[in-house]
């Protein structure tokens, strides 16, 4: 394997999060009887989301941002089994399990991508605690593609780090390694991978690439770094691409330029 992955999903494959305290869309609510209420969608962009509730509810502001959440106020009598989970075009995007004790509790998931905001599409957040359930649907105003937020930079140091900013605008200069990544739209459950190359006047040369079998969600981002295999161990001056792969397809590529 010449590509190094870093390993960012988690439950449905973009950064997704469950916390607790002890176009303008069209939102259908299920009515949050029971155990429920306060049932609230909100979004950001200052990720991840602090604090344990949304403060409002902004389903009519198309929820145009990187992380959505939704919130809601669960009152248990006994302790009980509870689930939070996020669907996104009718497929599973996250869950989260816990047992909850008696008393009122804040909960609330979310789900985040970082060098995108959310795509668009149709979000359903769902919740449930022992036998009762409630959810509500709502579609966000957010970007459309196959691919979202295809970024590349130096490869960051710190464990697990990923591009913080697109670094393509301006030439690398001589860097050790470089890091691509993105957003997959759709996908679930179908291979993806990640190849690096030169560009050249005739055949682009292959660097550098990754594949896996599967993309565990309909959102899933991801990310991979490659050092450079020269004897000096930078990457020489060139023009270099990289190319975004789902279902056996080039979806998406991003270029760049690397000088000394």
């Amino acid at each position: 394997m010449i590509g190094a992955l870093i390993l960012l999903a988690i439950g449905g494959g973009s950064l997704a999060h469950a916390s607790r305290g002890s176009q303008s869309s069209t939102a259908r609510t299920s009515a949050a009887a029971g155990p429920f209420a306060s049932l609230r969608v909100c979004g950001t962009n200052k990720i991840p989301f602090k604090g344990h509730q949304c403060k409002r509810d902004q389903r009519s502001s198309g929820l145009n941002f990187r992380e959505i959440d939704c919130s809601i106020s669960v009152s248990v009598k006994t302790q009980s089994n509870f689930t939070a989970s996020i669907l996104y075009n009718g497929q599973l995007q996250y869950i989260a399990h816990s047992r909850l004790r008696a008393g009122k509790h804040n909960e609330l998931v979310g789900v985040r991508v970082s060098p995108s905001r959310m795509p668009g599409g149709h979000y359903t957040c769902a919740f449930r605690l022992g036998n009762k359930r409630t959810e509500t649907r709502f579609q966000t105003k957010g970007p459309s593609g196959r691919f979202l937020g295809a970024s590349i930079c130096v490869t960051p140091t710190k464990k697990k780090g990923i591009c913080t900013s697109d670094a393509a605008a301006k030439p690398l200069a001589s860097p050790p390694s470089v890091m691509c990544g993105g957003v997959f739209v759709g996908f679930a459950g179908k291979s993806w991978g990640v190849k690096l190359v030169r560009l050249t006047p005739t055949t682009p040369a292959l660097v550098g690439q990754y594949g896996a079998r599967r993309l565990a969600g309909p959102i899933s981002e991801q990310w991979v770094g490659f050092k450079s295999r020269t004897k000096i161990h930078v990457y020489r001056p060139a023009k270099y691409s990289c190319l975004f792969f789902a279902a056996g397809n080039k979806i998406a590529s991003h270029d760049f330029t690397v000088v000394k």
